[in-house]
């Protein structure tokens, strides 16, 4: 139980400190650029991540 509480504790203090830095709220998703479920595993996240940040050379450049 203790661990919950930290957890839902440590997910107050970022939401608290995002709001404050960005002016928006954590959760919202269209607040973010990319947002990815990492359960997928560290190689599947890694290369969606390279895959975004290609596509996105080609848009800025």
């Amino acid at each position: 139980m203790e661990n919950q509480e930290n957890s839902k504790y440590l997910g107050e203090e970022k939401a608290s400190y995002y709001k404050m830095v960005a002016g928006k709220e954590w959760r919202k998703f269209e607040n973010y650029d990319l947002c990815i479920d990492s359960s997928i595993g560290t190689e599947k996240t890694a290369n969606i991540i390279c895959d975004y940040v290609k596509n996105m050379e080609k848009v800025y450049n």
